[in-house]
């Protein structure tokens, strides 16, 4: 939302350089980040890919990833912030994101965002 809040104030800015345009107010700036919020619509399940932890490799933490919604709701420009110390989990990762889809946000030029995706393993059976 942190991103929404800047992206919307740096248009102001822009809109108010040369002293044309009255500012956005308070109000204004709210109601535009209300319409411009994003809800995941479709999220395929999350299926590990088989032997994702190669040789030397440590699962190391959680994988963060930035994204841009655009207002159809796709989702582009994938992209790691954070690695999970597993080479094909983080490429596995970016691919997984790129199919999520939000509701289109008409109105807006589309939200960039970031995600820290939780993974929960199973252990198998050890008999």
């Amino acid at each position: 939302m942190r991103t929404l809040t800047t992206l919307i104030l740096l248009s102001c800015l822009a809109r108010c350089a040369d002293g044309q345009v009255k500012p956005l107010s308070k109000e204004e700036i709210a109601n535009a980040v209300k319409k411009c919020k994003t809800n995941l619509t479709y999220q395929p399940k999350l299926e590990l890919p088989e032997n994702w932890l190669g040789k030397d490799e440590k699962y190391i933490h959680a994988p963060v990833v930035t994204f841009f919604i655009a207002k159809d709701g796709t989702v582009h420009d994938v992209k790691l912030k954070q690695r999970t110390g597993a080479k094909q989990l983080d490429e596995y990762m970016v691919r997984y994101v790129r199919q999520w889809k939000y509701k289109p946000i008409p109105g807006c030029q589309g939200v960039e965002t970031t995600r820290s995706i939780l993974i929960h393993f199973e252990r198998g059976d050890e008999s």
